[in-house]
């Protein structure tokens, strides 16, 4: 897996290396979210390295400028007077081209990390379903097994469904998942700890990659923030003085 260095001029939010935390739960021989870990890196890459090589292009360009002086200097976003380079369209119009390349990679890997969580999402609900529950007979006891759990008082109701998840009572956890929480006595907030814990229970190895996914995710969108920000910056020079000149002459010119 390619190693790309860590820079201070771009943040490490987009760096692929947040991902270390997911990657036991992820790389599994085998498993449905095989893949998941190296295909979030691909699109936290692709934008790290995007957001690299503009710093570089912008960098170099102001290098490359006169001194300041009065003809080359502007009022910047923060309020400040900043130095312009004079090729403000150019790097927008570069910027644009090198933002949709890194989209397309990015929206890319987004859906296929889409895909993989559906699939995870399916086999954890699988495997908290009881087949028997399905019959006529099994209706009847999920029926009576919500209506005693609802006669409980809330802290033997606790106890008893805590025990059922570690015993591997399936049926009796299924019996509650399966119908509306109220019926078993239960709150929203406690019927997701529920399936939190039958999840982890019943499905340990889907649970956690549906967990490292969905950490994945959130991290390749939450990267995605800083890197339009860092590239609507780099647009927003055409706005400035010599950026507009410079489109009159081209349009001047058409």
């Amino acid at each position: 897996m390619t190693t790309i260095p860590i820079r201070t001029d771009v943040p490490l939010s987009l760096h692929p290396d947040v991902l270390l935390p997911q990657r036991d739960a992820l790389e599994v021989d085998g498993s449905p979210g095989r893949a998941a870990y190296s295909i979030a890196r691909e699109a936290l890459g692709a934008m790290y390295e995007g957001y690299a090589k503009l710093e570089d292009a912008e960098r170099a360009l102001h290098e490359a400028a006169p001194p300041p002086s009065s003809a080359n200097t502007a009022m910047g976003d923060n309020g400040r007077v900043v130095r312009q380079h004079g090729r403000e369209v150019d790097l927008a119009e570069a910027a644009t081209t090198s933002f949709e390349r890194v989209a397309r990679v990015v929206d890319a890997r987004l859906a296929t990390l889409r895909k993989t969580r559906e699939e995870l999402a399916r086999r954890v609900e699988s495997a908290l379903a009881e087949p028997s529950l399905a019959s006529t007979t099994g209706a009847a006891i999920a029926s009576e097994t919500r209506s005693f759990l609802r006669s409980l008082d809330p802290g033997k109701r606790t106890t008893t469904l805590a025990d059922a998840v570690t015993s591997g009572d399936k049926g009796t956890v299924a019996a509650v998942l399966g119908a509306p929480l109220f019926l078993s006595g239960l709150t929203a907030e406690q019927g997701a700890a529920l399936r939190e814990q039958a999840a982890r229970r019943f499905a340990p190895r889907d649970d956690a990659q549906l967990r490292a996914v969905d950490a994945a995710m959130n991290s390749v969108m939450g990267a995605s923030t800083s890197f339009v920000d860092r590239y609507m910056k780099a647009l927003r020079q055409k706005d400035s003085p010599r950026g507009k000149a410079r489109e009159s002459l081209r349009a001047l010119a058409s």
